[in-house]
């Protein structure tokens, strides 16, 4: 009984390592095709070396890029949603300070116990996501321009907006930022603090947001597949 017992324990072992392998491949798969999105969109940065970054609710993906390709990547467990569930109490009220440092020092500590190589050189971050775009969108708004014109955020725009949506209640958010998605009000306070982080972990002043993301890559291999 017992060899029958270590040859399935064995045996899954295998498999647990399979698995692990080729979902590392494809994480591998889906980087480069992210790369390539993100190339469409911002070609001469990526002869370069810089980090490129995605916020989703419940992860954050960094690729180190350079001369066009990966060359370090990982995924961390910092999404929008995630981190407002862990550290903001009541998301349809004022934010304190309190929590949003405490996310910051969360964020922090995570990127550095993952050891990702931020570039040392850049002062650039190079990002998409729904809370970059959305980010993005009320600057424009606020500031009357138009969304295209509006793909450079500095530091001190995200750090202040943080600061103005966190002292605001959901609806006061949405009564104060009319191009602010009623989906997305109660979790950018946190998506925000995370932002102010990254920037200030891989000491970074200023981010550029692609809107060209991994569908891109993909569209593209296909295009290419098929020239």
């Amino acid at each position: 009984m017992f060899k029958r017992y270590r040859t399935r324990h064995n045996k899954c072992r295998v498999q647990q390592r399979e698995s692990l392998e080729h979902c590392s491949s494809l994480l591998g798969q889906l980087f480069s095709l992210s790369i390539v999105g993100l190339d469409l969109s911002v070609p001469l940065l990526f002869y370069f070396s810089l980090a490129a970054c995605d916020l989703g609710g419940g992860s954050m993906e960094l690729i180190l890029v350079s001369a066009r390709s990966a060359r370090a990547k990982v995924s961390l467990p910092l999404g929008a949603v995630r981190l407002t569930e862990r550290f903001i109490a009541e998301p349809q009220k004022l934010v304190s300070e309190r929590e949003t440092e405490a996310i910051s020092e969360h964020v922090q500590t995570t990127l550095a116990a993952s050891e990702f190589p931020f570039p040392e050189a850049s002062h650039l971050l190079v990002a998409t996501g729904g809370a970059f775009a959305t980010a993005r969108a009320v600057l424009a708004d606020r500031e009357g321009i138009p969304f295209e014109k509006r793909s450079l955020l500095s530091r001190q725009d995200l750090t202040q907006l943080l600061q103005e949506i966190s002292s605001l209640s959901l609806d006061g958010r949405l009564d104060r930022f009319p191009s602010l998605p009623p989906n997305r009000a109660d979790v950018m306070p946190a998506a925000l603090a995370c932002i102010v982080a990254t920037l200030d972990h891989a000491h970074a002043s200023e981010v550029r947001n692609s809107l060209r993301n991994l569908r891109y890559g993909i569209a593209a291999e296909l295009l290419a597949e098929n020239a």
